[in-house]
């Protein structure tokens, strides 16, 4: 979790906010990317399989969503009420994740 100091109005008053840090991974490859989400993590926002299309990728464990549409529905999800940090790793060929079965909801 991160501290985050807001300042309430101009009386001065500091509150401090704690906010929930989740880490994803964007993967890329020359044609396309997707962002590594756990499934929990997924839930834990009201978040199930069947709102991902059926370019997203799974290894059973994790979804891989599929950067042009179904990415943008997590990170909408989570909005304010988490922090989200992205890390990214990329590949000059085409990346393992295509190989993985796709999301059938």
């Amino acid at each position: 979790m991160s501290t985050y100091e807001i300042t309430e109005d101009i009386s001065g008053l500091k509150y401090y906010a704690h906010l929930r840090t989740i880490n994803c991974t964007w993967f890329f490859d020359p044609g396309h990317a997707w962002l590594q989400v756990n499934k929990q993590t997924l839930s834990d926002f009201g978040l199930t399989p069947a709102d991902f299309s059926e370019f997203s990728r799974t290894d059973g464990h994790d979804l891989y969503l599929e950067e042009d549409c179904d990415a943008g529905i997590f990170i909408r999800a989570v909005g304010d009420k988490a922090e989200l940090i992205f890390n990214e790793r990329e590949c000059t060929d085409k990346f393992s994740v295509r190989a993985m079965q796709r999301n059938r909801n």
